[in-house]
């Protein structure tokens, strides 16, 4: 019986921006040292499963210059992790080109870089196995090079390794590099083809023998990559008789989780706040997001800072996207001639002739108050004192 184990992974972007969150640099600073911690988190689990070799489909860096600081913690990385073997093809985020760090570095005896241009074929030292790799140049995006690919019937077992676009199953918003069909190009003599470029753990199903997997990207950078993130653990078995039998294990992996709640907000901050932290399991290793809906009672402004410091107790990071129904939007009495339409237009003007904020944010409140107590919603016992003192 031929066994093999691999540990795959890609999209772990090192050195990723994160000023697009609009984070400070204390924070995106925090989300770059989890991603080396993730990273570290990886070789160790290599080293201790232990690997027979790890594959990397792609975007190791967030960029083809890479901080050389960031440099140096990968190849004294790859150096521990010697003498399991390590393959990389590097992605379209971080293209094999002269100016590349896959280019100019000097890189451990261990690690096996795919360039660009054609698949290339490497003998696994010590195991009857046979990895295929492609790199990307940064250039071309077609994934025409997919159709190069080749795994001959030799009593080996093959996998390969490659960054691009399978078609069938692209993410709604996920960018289009390297597009090919799996189909096209999974054949009997390859057991297992380990990509990247989604950042979502994805199966590529179909009517063949070869397995293909996204492991996703195992630290998520923003909302758009929300919940847990893995690497995977492949262990490819042979006995000699049919096709290789594959099976793969996600692992969770990241430090810091990206979660979203869309909570309505009520009459206290704190039962709010109780409801975002709901089915949260480790507060302190979430990046929140919260939209916040409804109608608070109390000056939305206030509401919103309050809530802000009640969740910044609990959570690595809250942003709060105000939502909130002030019960006065000028939309919904466009074209009105109503009472409410009336005590709307004058308490915009009163807004508007505010002297300063505090006494805009108090008419404000005053107008949402009497627009509730208008329609009949229940008011906060303090609410009369509030606008009367």
């Amino acid at each position: 019986m031929k066994r093999v184990r691999i540990l795959h992974t890609a999209d772990m972007h090192l050195d990723a921006s994160f000023a697009a969150l609009g984070v400070n640099a204390r924070v995106g600073g925090r989300l770059r040292e989890a991603q080396r911690r993730v990273f570290s988190k990886i070789v160790a689990r290599a080293r201790d499963w232990p690997a027979d070799m790890v594959l990397i489909a792609g975007d190791l860096f967030d960029g083809a210059e890479a901080h050389e600081e960031t440099v140096a913690f990968v190849l004294e990385s790859f150096e521990r992790l010697a003498p399991i073997p390590i393959f990389i093809a590097p992605g379209n985020r971080d293209p094999y080109t002269d100016d590349s760090p896959y280019a100019r570095e000097l890189w451990p005896d261990n690690v096996t870089i795919f360039a660009p241009g054609a698949w290339r074929a490497c003998r696994h030292p010590s195991q009857p196995l046979v990895v295929h790799g492609i790199g990307c140049d940064g250039e071309d995006d077609t994934g025409a090079w997919f159709d190069g690919l080749r795994a001959p019937d030799d009593g080996n077992m093959h996998v390969a390794l490659a960054h691009g676009t399978e078609r069938s199953c692209r993410p709604q918003q996920g960018k289009c590099f390297a597009p090919f069909d799996a189909a096209a190009v999974a054949q009997d003599g390859l057991a297992y083809l380990a990509l990247g470029h989604f950042h979502e753990m994805a199966h590529v199903e179909g009517d063949f023998s070869s397995v293909l997997r996204y492991p996703g990207s195992p630290q998520g950078r923003s909302h758009q990559e929300q919940g847990k993130r893995y690497f995977l653990e492949v262990c490819i078995e042979h006995n000699g008789d049919g096709p290789p039998t594959v099976a793969v294990t996600p692992v969770p992996c990241a430090e810091i989780i990206f979660e979203s709640r869309l909570v309505d907000a009520d009459n206290t901050v704190q039962a709010t706040a109780a409801r975002a932290l709901e089915d949260i399991p480790e507060p302190s290793r979430c990046m929140l997001r919260v939209r916040l809906e409804g109608a608070p009672a109390m000056p939305r402004h206030e509401y919103v800072a309050a809530l802000h410091t009640a969740l910044n107790e609990h959570f690595f990071h809250v942003a709060i996207e105000d939502a909130l129904d002030a019960a006065s939007s000028a939309a919904q009495f466009s074209g009105q001639h109503t009472c409410l339409s009336k005590l709307h237009e004058v308490m915009a003007g009163r807004i508007a002739d505010a002297p300063d904020k505090d006494t805009a944010a108090f008419e404000a409140y005053a107008r949402d108050l009497a627009i509730k107590a208008t329609r009949g919603h229940a008011l906060p016992d303090h609410a009369a004192a509030d606008v009367l003192s």
